[in-house]
Parts: structure tokens; sequence; C-alpha cells
């Protein structure tokens, strides 16, 4: 949603509310998966399913079919969201190329700026997939969480008042981070 405030009529009022609004419905989502996988499966079931615990759940509603359907929209689910992802994060690249914030080779692609950072992410994230397990990238985000406090004390300390940011906004974004 942030990647493409620019593109949103009238973003200033209308991307925090989508945020909030995306962010309350997934959280009536979670608390409604939550209820329906404690409803349907004992503690002791849950515990034992591990990650499939919400196919586990289908199955006695839904009969096998729906265990392997369960399974089949969490394989959409984490396809989307990962090309979501991509198209974000190489799109966030883009811009900041365009912005001079950081270098950019074209290591003899033909193309927009646009392109190449889709085609970085991509090299950069299987590379990532390849020779890391997943403790190790989620470890990452500790590297994730320093930079965007980095960011947002240096948008606190030399431009939230040039670009009219809230300093107990920045503020805030900081503790959360450093509680993250």
């Amino acid at each position: 949603m942030t990647n493409s405030g620019a593109e949103i009529v009238d973003p200033h009022r209308n991307v925090g509310r989508t945020i909030i609004f995306s962010i309350a419905i997934c959280v009536v989502v979670y608390l409604l998966v939550a209820f329906a996988v404690g409803s349907s499966l004992s503690l002791d079931e849950i515990v034992a399913a591990k990650d499939h615990s919400l196919a586990e759940a289908a199955e006695p509603v839904l009969g096998p079919c729906g265990f392997y359907f369960t399974i089949a929209l969490a394989v959409v689910a984490t396809a989307s969201g990962l090309l979501a992802s991509v198209f974000a994060v190489s799109r966030m690249l883009a811009m900041l190329t365009d912005m001079e914030m950081i270098p950019h080779s074209h290591f003899g692609m033909s193309g927009p700026i646009r392109e190449h950072t889709l085609v970085y992410t991509v090299v950069i994230a299987s590379g990532l997939t390849v020779f890391f397990d997943l403790c190790r990238i989620a470890s990452l985000r500790a590297f994730y969480l320093v930079m965007d406090i980095l960011i947002h004390w240096g948008v606190f300390r030399r431009l939230h008042q040039e670009i009219g940011a809230s300093g107990w906004v920045l503020v805030t974004a900081i503790a959360l981070d450093v509680l993250g």
C-alpha cells in the first residue's frame, strides 16, 4: 500500500485509512481462522499438525478435499504475496535509483531501470532462498529494523519540519521498531 501511494487519489488522506482498514480486515480474518481451527481441533491436534493445522481443521468439515483445497489456497496466497513483495521492492528500488539515492549499473541489460530492479530483486531473493534456511532469512529482519530506525531518525533530525512530518509519529515508529 505504501509503495503505491503516488497513484492513490488524495494519498495524504487515503493511504493511512487504507492501511488501517487493511490491518483491521487481517485481524478479523486471523481471529476467525484461529476460532475455526480451535473449534475443530484440540490443542494437542493443533500442536501435532504444526504448520498445516488449518488444513487439518478443514478435513473434518469438508472431507479429504478440504485438506487439499486449503493447501492449494495457502500455495496461491503465498505465491501472490511473493509476487506482490517482489514488485513492491523492485518498484521502491527503481524510485530510489531515479532519486539517485542508490547506485545503479545496467550490467548490459536493455530497458528501463524498473525492469532492471525487478531482475535484481528476483536474483537476490533467489540467492537468499538457495543459500539460507528460513531461520537465517528471518534473522535478516534485524537488519531491516536497524535500517528503518536509521531512516526514521534521519527524517526526524533533518527533514521532519521541511516535509511536514509529525515528530511524535516518527518517535513512535522508532520505539515500535526497537520493540520489534
